[in-house]
């Protein structure tokens, strides 16, 4: 086992539980894995609230479970305000101005979060942008049939998030219209 007072020991179970929940889990497992992301979480804070991992693990739980940007915001500020050297905060960033339509601030927090941390190359990040836009395009599909989304989405936001990912990738206003108009073709969970 771990030692249980090891704040750092429980904040990498929160970020790892909060990646496992949006990334790997079935519908029927999300819940486990976001609260235990969360008790990990605020474990990890209560042992050590100075801890910038800590904070990153909770900007972790709130990117990636709970959806609440706001709180990402402000669990990312306070980890880069204890530890500057991070990279994943500025990822949370990124991917919270990626929701907001902002990609300009987007691509500006991958750079900084790059700039810590040279090897997390750029090509990772661009193939998950790259699922980010064609999950993305399938929920407009879904929503636009008729198909339950995610909770937590707003469907006016992922349309223009879609429209601006297809634009940057060199699609035409005509390409991009007719992907909008096609219908889902599974449901999204």
């Amino acid at each position: 086992g771990f030692d249980p007072n090891y704040a750092l020991a429980h904040a990498g179970l929160a970020s790892a539980a909060a990646r496992m929940r949006i990334r790997f889990s079935t519908a029927e497992d999300r819940a486990a894995w976001l609260e235990m992301a969360k008790r990990e979480a605020d474990e990890a804070l209560r042992l050590d609230p100075d801890l910038a991992e800590a904070h990153e693990s909770r900007a972790a739980v709130a990117r990636e479970g709970e959806f609440d940007w706001g709180m990402t915001m402000d669990e990312s500020a306070r980890a880069l305000a204890l530890n500057p050297s991070l990279s994943q905060p500025h990822f949370f960033r990124a991917g919270v101005f990626y929701h907001l339509g902002l990609m300009e601030r987007a691509v500006r927090e991958i750079g900084l979060g790059q700039a810590n941390h040279p090897l997390d190359r750029i090509e990772a990040l661009t193939e998950q942008n790259k699922q980010m836009a064609q999950r993305t395009v399938e929920m407009i599909r879904a929503a636009l049939s008729g198909v339950r989304v995610e909770e937590g989405y707003d469907r006016t936001l992922i349309e223009r998030s879609a429209t601006d990912l297809l634009k940057a990738a060199g699609l035409s206003e005509t390409e991009i219209q007719q992907i909008l108009r096609t219908p889902a073709k599974t449901h999204i969970p």
